[in-house]
């Protein structure tokens, strides 16, 4: 009932984007510009694919303890060697259903949302930011808060407060959908995780 699921919910994805074609090699430097939104859908979901399934290439080690451990559906590995992502040096990248992302503090997150002109996804559960390259088609370079603080704050009947959130995951989701069903799924998906807070909500003793 967070980012997560709301993204999932309004594109449609049960899992990782899986590859239909053949892509060139798998380099580091390759899933840095798949993160950005810079790599063909087909070369993304490559990535995607090889991250997913138990044997990733030997330069990305899987993180047992990511400091997310109650984000369902977050995996994370740590590269080889660093490389350039969004201007930033990192060598810790995660895949989340179709996202391939990075976090970042949220200065430097906000700073990326100016920077690409992203526009706030109007959903009342969490923080989320988006722009597609192809408003028709996609890929959506987006920007959005982790689940854990707003899992917390939806228990207590209210969404987690923009400030809350220390860090902001920012990355790329090259499943091919368009800018008008993305939004209208989104407000659905929205929707029903704030119904489902407020019935919660009533059903606690005192409420």
């Amino acid at each position: 009932m967070t980012a997560g699921l709301i993204t999932a919910c309004a594109l449609g994805a049960g899992g990782p984007l899986l590859a239909t074609v053949q892509a060139g090699p798998l380099t580091p430097e390759g899933l840095g510009q798949a993160i950005e939104c810079r790599a063909s859908p087909e070369d993304a979901a490559a990535y995607a694919e090889a991250l997913f399934v138990d044997h990733p290439p030997f330069w990305a080690t899987l993180v047992r303890h990511n400091g997310h451990e109650g984000m369902a559906g977050l995996w994370t590995y740590r590269l080889e060697h660093p490389v350039t992502v969004f201007g930033t040096s990192i060598d810790t990248i995660s895949l989340m259903d179709n996202w391939l992302v990075i976090e970042l503090p949220r200065a430097q997150a906000l700073a990326l949302v100016r920077q690409q002109k992203m526009e706030r996804v109007p959903v009342k559960a969490t923080e989320q930011y988006a722009r597609f390259l192809d408003p028709e088609r996609g890929p959506m370079l987006g920007v959005f808060a982790d689940t854990d603080r707003a899992m917390m704050a939806l228990a207590h009947g209210q969404p987690a407060q923009d400030e809350a959130n220390t860090t902001l995951f920012a990355g790329c989701n090259a499943l091919q959908v368009s800018r008008k069903d993305f939004l209208a799924g989104a407000a659905q998906a929205d929707a029903m995780v704030m119904q489902m807070t407020a019935m919660q909500m009533k059903a606690m003793p005192g409420k």
